[in-house]
């Protein structure tokens, strides 16, 4: 029975998981996708996905292999399982990034094991009252590790109301829309379909996260004109910048940093789908909040998300119209207007004071004092010549 005020995971995924990529068969991606329903919407959700899957698959599965080559057909199916109103969190793996015994992802089980584990951390932080519907992986007794792995891995978060259950997706519509999904993402990555159907996606997605997350590099820089190098190097080291945080802090358990984490995921995922797009404040700080207890302010973001993430050398750019991975040297332009903007008038008018006082006492007060404000001390003296 469906408890009208739990959610509802369904989840699939499409490609190879083996990590041996001279393997014939094996697939450079693969995707894992969790479409999220809420237990009121349940039974009206069912029963339009069982619409979608009657008119376009008759009696079969709705599935994305048997979609195929046809766009027109993956475009109108996807467009009308958006139209649902269902939400989809996925994670899209490029194996080709990923050094083969990294974090013990060399064997099958244990790349599977970690990777559906990122998916279900996430779910499990936001969702306290969260039923998983997962199609098979394997043999049984894998499936049963699998499941004692996640109890065992989160269990301070597998509470009585939440559930896991490996299911034949034949027996549920909505791992099947997963499915349809996962595929799509894995057709997009792996350039058999247009990216412009992770624009039509984007309207359902939570959240489409790359991992390792992706920065797009030419292999030749010798024909760029100078303004398309800083444009390139700008666009580079923003990516790599935030891709290696998510990397090297992904795993702390701690909740600031899990926080930071998420930030960069969704600058990451937005960047992905428009490079020039800004990302207003509230919208990052509220995809934050959904996997915390204790929401963060729109102060405390600023300062402990934002804020630490520059500090610990990410590069984010800012202007009145949010935030931003940057993507070229207007971004840098206009994220150091804005701090001109801010900074220069208080720190001219404290000159103007400090300027006033030491006249006034005949240069022994020195309101910036070189020991307790080091480097104001250093900004008042650069302004002064």
């Amino acid at each position: 029975m469906v408890d009208p005020l739990a959610q509802y995971a369904y989840v699939d995924e499409s490609g190879d998981p083996n990590m041996s990529l001279d393997k014939a068969g094996t697939s450079r991606f693969y995707v894992i996708c969790a479409v999220i329903v809420d237990g009121r919407d349940s039974s009206s959700l069912t029963n339009e996905l069982e619409l979608i899957r009657a008119e376009f698959f008759g009696v079969g599965e709705m599935k994305s292999s048997a979609v195929g080559n046809n766009t027109i057909r993956r475009q109108q199916i996807l467009a009308r399982i958006v139209a649902t109103g269902l939400r989809f969190y996925s994670v899209v793996v490029d194996k080709s990034q990923i050094s083969p015994d990294a974090k013990g992802l060399r064997y099958k089980k244990s790349f599977i094991k970690y990777i559906n584990g990122q998916l279900y951390k996430r779910l499990y932080h936001s969702c306290r009252n969260l039923h998983v519907y997962a199609d098979q992986h394997g043999h049984p007794e894998f499936m049963e590790s699998f499941g004692k792995y996640l109890k065992d891995r989160y269990q301070d978060h597998l509470l009585e109301r939440q559930t896991y259950i490996q299911v034949e997706s034949g027996s549920e519509v909505a791992v099947q829309a997963a499915d349809m999904i996962a595929g799509s993402l894995f057709r997009i990555y792996s350039e058999k379909d247009s990216r412009d159907l992770l624009q039509d996606l984007s309207g359902a997605a939570i959240l489409i996260e790359r991992w390792p997350p992706d920065a797009s590099t030419p292999d030749v820089l010798g024909s760029l004109s100078e303004n398309e190098r800083y444009d390139h190097l700008v666009a580079e080291h923003g990516v790599l910048l935030a891709r290696n945080y998510v990397i090297t802090h992904e795993d702390i358990d701690h909740p600031e940093e899990e926080a930071r984490v998420e930030a960069l995921k969704y600058l990451l995922y937005r960047y992905e789908l428009s490079p020039s797009a800004y990302i207003e404040r509230q919208m990052i700080l509220n995809h934050v909040n959904e996997i915390r207890d204790d929401p963060l302010s729109m102060q405390a973001f600023s300062s402990n998300v934002i804020g630490r993430l520059r500090s610990e050398g990410v590069i984010i750019a800012s202007s009145n119209q949010g935030c931003k991975i940057p993507c070229c040297t207007k971004d840098m332009f206009e994220y150091v207007s804005l701090v001109d903007g801010q900074s220069m008038p208080y720190i001219g008018r404290l000159a103007v004071a400090r300027e006033h006082l030491l006249l006034a006492s005949s240069g022994a007060y020195d309101i910036v004092g070189q020991k307790m404000f080091p480097q104001l001390y250093k900004c008042m003296d650069a302004l002064s010549d």
